[in-house]
């Protein structure tokens, strides 16, 4: 799970799941502590990854503290700190060689295996987990495109949560991928 601001480490985050193979869950911190709880249940979600700035900042600790029973939190401050130079380095080589480091690590995920799990509001009750394939993400980034003619020297703010499906779709992955701003 991912509860994340939207921020570079968040993109940073969601890539690098997919690097290992993982299918990243964004939670919808504005749902409450008990909507993300059932998130983690539906999902199966075990490990959610966030910043204790964040955290402080949205005044997130009461529903960390219950997400605390339903997963293990791990902060992203606490894995800088133990990132190595021999780690930096790995990095470097595995961002030269991306796309064979890609293919080994995360099993050569094809278009239509999952690419993330958004969940909805849950104004009709619980909140409900929609799986989208890599697919359907790339889908839904042309559909913007056709409409748009965006290009790198574009500059995009993405206002939108990245836990949103518009934030993810339009307001990331378009600009990352049109290799805007």
């Amino acid at each position: 799970g991912l509860l994340l601001p939207n921020a570079a480490a968040t993109a940073l985050a969601f890539f690098g799941l997919h690097v290992f193979g993982r299918v990243p869950a964004m939670l919808n911190y504005t749902v409450g502590s008990q909507g993300m709880v059932s998130a983690c249940g539906t999902a199966k979600i075990r490990r959610i990854y966030t910043s204790r700035r964040f955290i402080e900042a949205a005044k997130l600790e009461e529903a960390v503290a219950k997400l605390e029973t339903a997963a293990v939190i791990v902060y992203l401050e606490d894995l800088r700190e133990r990132v190595s130079f021999g780690d930096k380095l790995r990095g470097a080589l595995f961002a030269r060689f991306a796309g064979l480091v890609r293919r080994r690590l995360s099993g050569n995920a094809g278009p239509d295996d999952p690419a993330v799990v958004l969940f909805t509001s849950g104004s009709e009750g619980t909140p409900k987990g929609v799986v989208l394939s890599h697919a359907n993400l790339l889908a839904n980034r042309e559909q913007i495109a056709a409409r748009i003619a965006f290009s790198a020297q574009d500059v995009i703010l993405n206002a939108l949560p990245l836990f949103h499906s518009f934030g993810l779709t339009a307001g990331t992955l378009l600009p990352i991928l049109a290799g805007m701003r």
